[in-house]
């Protein structure tokens, strides 16, 4: 916050100096007086200090709004993801209700993936080293568990 006000007081110095020259400048050519330079100037810095604050002060209010929509859209992203995979296990896991929820939890579009390999590849054996959602997805849609029970 300290280095925008900086920046603020900076630029409103420039705005200044440089409306003090131009008065200045028309001082000289005979288009105005001297008395109203410092005048000239420190309505200048006011206004140069008002208007880029409000500038600065939009300019975060935008980039914070556009950092929280995309952290939304991202997170609709990945929810769309989700129930995407959760549609297409939907004809192997009829009867299991499956606790998919992302963070340690496998999330639906990963259970779809995994579930479409072990139907596919059809693997002879398969090491699970886990106790969750993966563990029972692989246990429904392998088919030697299907011969087993």
């Amino acid at each position: 916050m300290n280095t925008d006000i900086f920046k603020n007081i900076i630029f409103s110095l420039g705005i200044s100096a440089m409306a003090s020259a131009i008065t200045s400048a028309g001082a000289i050519l005979d288009l105005t007086r001297f008395e109203w330079v410092w005048p000239v100037a420190v309505m200048s810095a006011v206004v140069g200090f008002v208007g880029h604050y409000i500038k600065s002060t939009i300019n975060q209010t935008l980039q914070n709004r556009t950092y929280t929509l995309r952290n939304r859209v991202e997170q609709i992203r990945r929810d769309i993801g989700d129930i995407h995979g959760m549609v297409r296990l939907s004809p192997y896991m009829e009867q299991l209700p499956l606790p998919f929820g992302g963070g340690w939890a496998l999330t639906g579009d990963s259970a779809a993936l995994l579930a479409r390999y072990v139907i596919v590849r059809q693997p002879e054996t398969i090491l699970e080293l886990g106790s969750g959602v993966s563990t029972l997805i692989v246990g429904k849609s392998w088919p030697a568990m299907a011969v087993a029970a």
